[in-house]
Parts: structure tokens; sequence; C-alpha cells
């Protein structure tokens, strides 16, 4: 302690829930170098306690905002309101995750321990303050993605959809590095309030260096645009969703969105003047893109996680609606959307893992037909699942695009929300089509070889279940999740954070 009190060394109390979870993977990955794959399972459910611990600690380190670390780390609400929403998502696809995984033979004793380091990735993105920090967290979390994706190495989809993943995500690396090389060249630091100063100063830069700074800001986002799937960055999404087994994309599809966000709010929120401007006129071109881009082609997929993977990218560009205005109403909406948007996803993703016929999992929407005469309660449940992401009232995705789109208005953008509506009842079209293969195509056949297999498991049933009754049940208690949300982004606008 008395060497802490000198300054001679870091106090490592507000990282101490990186340090944990740091420190629990190592452990893992020594047990199972020893015990092999054999432990998998229990490497598993140690990997979930160890995701709720940190969880805890981040909730008792409070939540007041400061800056540790000489600059490279911050905390307050709206970091902690993501971090505890990316390690409660994470030991739920954990948690459903443990047989689907054995059942498709990938259970291997690396797979929770390269989750663990993907995760601490995630919540070293939220608080990093600095372009080394964020540019480190981003690829802590990547590179554990790309392996996990090719994880099943005899599967020819999985290895295309890692080696896709893999050589965009250098692309988009490159993007970041080179953007942080014009800020830094144009500004002297990496810590984002250093940068935020001298653009607020930005009448002292001369031409040549706002015009350098404003191409950093637009190379950074283009990365930023990768992580989140944002058309035109989206080329991977597609491959990787179909590519990857469905517990991975389950993962894939959820917990890195927030952190990603994350990074893009903190980011945006406090550029002001010209390059604020262009920031604006930006995610504009991007929500556009993303949501007609993801809305067209989803209506022409056959592959269910193929069509999952547009739908994200659809869903992405809705969120960015709530980025515009840069008011604490608009943030609140984007936190909103994305933890209904997770609620909604992680509850497909445990239906689909459910559902197989001859032992082979389901992968094409024709393979749902007579769903609902095989199993009736998964259909009700996917059916409630899929009419949320599309919107329909009054289930919780209704109310998450409610908020987003009411801030759009607000921002004066008017053809943006007249747009984004239509596509909206257009995008209904290919969730309303699934629906209809699982009631109403082939229900009346008694073959025995359309029929699904009887094994539900009990940890997918119970994920299902809860986020199926989440989403019904949302529009009683909205203010739950809407007041976390206000306390969470309060901190972002106060102006003695930086």
């Amino acid at each position: 302690m008395p060497v802490f009190a000198e300054g001679i060394l870091p106090e490592f109390s507000p990282g101490s829930p990186e340090v944990f979870i740091s420190l629990s993977l190592l452990m893992l990955l020594g047990i199972g170098s020893f015990k092999g794959d054999t432990y998998t399972r229990s490497l598993t459910y140690l990997s979930m306690i160890a995701l709720l611990m940190t969880a805890l600690m981040v909730l008792s380190s409070g939540t007041e905002s400061d800056i540790f670390f000489n600059g490279a780390y911050v905390r307050n609400s709206f970091i902690t309101f993501c971090k505890i929403t990316i390690l409660l998502t994470v030991s739920v696809i954990l948690f459903m995750n443990i047989r689907p995984m054995e059942r498709e033979e990938i259970a291997r004793f690396e797979y929770p321990v390269l989750v663990l380091l993907s995760t601490l990735g995630m919540i070293m993105t939220v608080s990093s303050n600095d372009l080394i920090g964020m540019y480190l967290a981003l690829e802590l979390q990547s590179f554990s993605l790309y392996i996990l994706v090719a994880l099943k190495r005899d599967r020819l989809m999985a290895a295309e959809g890692g080696i896709k993943y893999f050589i965009l995500g250098a692309l988009a690396s490159a993007f970041i590095l080179y953007g942080s090389s014009f800020l830094y060249g144009v500004t002297g630091t990496t810590e984002f309030p250093g940068l935020f100063m001298v653009v607020r100063g930005s009448a002292s830069l001369t031409s040549s260096g706002l015009t350098a700074f404003i191409v950093g800001i637009l190379l950074i986002l283009a990365g930023v645009a990768f992580k989140l799937a944002l058309a035109p960055f989206h080329m991977w999404s597609p491959d990787v969703y179909e590519g990857s087994s469905t517990p991975l994309t389950a993962l894939i599809a959820t917990a890195p969105k927030i952190a990603a966000f994350a990074l893009l709010v903190r980011l945006f929120i406090y550029m002001p003047g010209h390059s604020g401007e262009i920031w604006e006129q930006v995610f504009v071109f991007l929500s556009l893109l993303s949501i007609a881009l993801g809305a067209f082609a989803a209506l022409f997929q056959s592959n269910i996680k193929r069509l999952l993977g547009y739908s994200a990218i659809s869903h992405m560009g809705y969120a960015l609606f709530g980025l515009l205005g840069k008011t604490q109403e608009g943030i609140e909406s984007v936190l909103v959307y994305l933890v209904l948007y997770i609620i909604m996803t992680v509850g497909c993703f445990a239906c689909l893992l459910n559902l197989r016929k001859d032992g082979k999992a389901v992968e094409n929407l024709s393979d749902l037909s007579g769903l609902s005469r095989d199993n009736p309660v998964i259909a009700g449940m996917l059916a409630i699942l899929l009419f949320s992401l599309a919107g329909i009232p009054p289930l919780a995705g209704f109310f998450a695009k409610l908020g987003v789109f009411s801030v759009v208005l607000k921002a004066g953008y008017y053809k943006l929300a007249l747009f984004g509506m239509s596509v909206s009842v257009l995008s209904a079209a290919y969730y309303l089509k699934i629906v209809k293969i699982m009631y109403f195509e082939d229900s009346l056949s008694i073959d025995v070889r359309t029929r699904f297999d009887r094994a539900v498991y009990r940890e997918t049933y119970v994920v299902m279940s809860a986020t199926a009754l989440i989403t019904l049940f949302y529009v009683l208690y909205p203010s739950l999740l809407v007041n976390a949300a206000r306390t969470a982004v309060v901190a972002l606008f106060n102006p003695g954070l930086l």
C-alpha cells in the first residue's frame, strides 16, 4: 500500500474485474491442459461462475465517473451497464450451450477458455480510454472469435467462415490502426479526452490537419462498423453465421455488439462541431444501407442462420437511429434496443438448438415444416420471438423500435424515419415466412421421417422459455429496463467526465 500511495505503482482495484477474469481463464487453461476434453463441461460451469463473480465485482466497484491508469481506463455508470450486459449474456450462452456443444462434437476444453478470453476483450473495449488500449482490446476479442468459428476443423463451412472472418477482420484492424495514426499525427495524443479537446478547438487546426483528423475518424468508424456488421462492412456476417456451429453463432450475434456499440457511443457523443456533423451523415448512410440490404437480402434466404445474419445487419442499422442528435434520450433508446435485441436473439438460437431431425441440426427453413405438430411449445415460443424481432405490438421488439424511431423524428430526420418504417413492414415478411412454414406447411403429415427428434435439453428450454416470457410481458414493466438505461446514460452527459 505505501508503494501505491507514493505513486510508484498504479492501484489495480479499478481493474479488478479484468484481473480476476484473466486469472480465471489462466486457471481454466491449466486445468484443461492436464485433464483434457473430458473436463469441458466442468470448465464451462467454472467459466459461468467466473463471469457471474466478475459481474458482481463490476457492480460492487461503483458507478462513479473516474479515470485510472494514467488515462487509459475509464469507469462510470454507462460502462458498468454495458459490462453487466456483456457478462450476463455470455453466462447465459455458456449455460445453454453445454450439451449442444457435446452433441455437435466440439466440446473441447479450449472452448470456455476462448470464450472467457473474448469476454475479457469485450469488457476492456468498453472501458478503453485510449486508442492503443481500444485496438488491443478489440483484437483480443476478435482473435478469440476467429478461432471459435473454425473450432470444428473437419467442417468445410466452419473453416471457410473462420478464414473469411479472419481476413476481413484483419482489414478492419488495418483501418483502425491507420485511422489512429492520423489522429495521433494531428493531435499528438492517443487518449480520448485529448482528442476531444483538440477537436473542440478545431479552429486552431490547419485545413490539412482538420482533413486528416476527419479521415482518421472515418477510418476508425469503418473498423468499428465491421465489428457491428453494418453495411457495406457486413460481408463476413452471413457466411460466419452459416458456417459456425449454432452455439457459437449465438455468441457472435450478441455480446460483441454491445462492446462495439459502447465504443461507438463514447467516441461519437463528444465530437462537436464540423466533425460531429460528418459523423451524423455517415451514420445516416450506414443505417439506411444496413436496414435496406439486411431486409431485402433476408427475403431470399433459405438457411435459417444466414437469414438471422441479415436480420442482425438490419437491426444494427435501426440501433444507429438512436445516435442521431446525440441526446440522452437517444443513447437510452440504443441501450434498450440492444438489450431487447440480445434477449430475442438468444431466445431464437435457444429454440434452434432444440431442433433436430434424424440426429442432424435443423439448417434450412423448409426443415421447420411440421414443428407446430411435433412440438407446439417450441413453435409457439419461436413465433413469439420472431414476431417481436419484426416489431409487432405489443411485444418487446415493438417498443425497442418505437424508441429509436421517436429519436429520429425528434432529430428532424423525417425521411429516414419514413424509410425505416417502410422497410420494417417489409422485414416482417421473412419472419412471417418462418411462422407460415412452422404452422401451415406439412402440418398434417404423419411421415415419421419428417418428425423432429424428441430430445429437448433443460438448459436451452429454460433459456428459450425465459426469453419468450420477457418478450411477451415486457409491455407490463418496460420501466425496469428504461430506468436502468436512463441511470446508465447520465454519466455520458456529465460535463466533468473529461
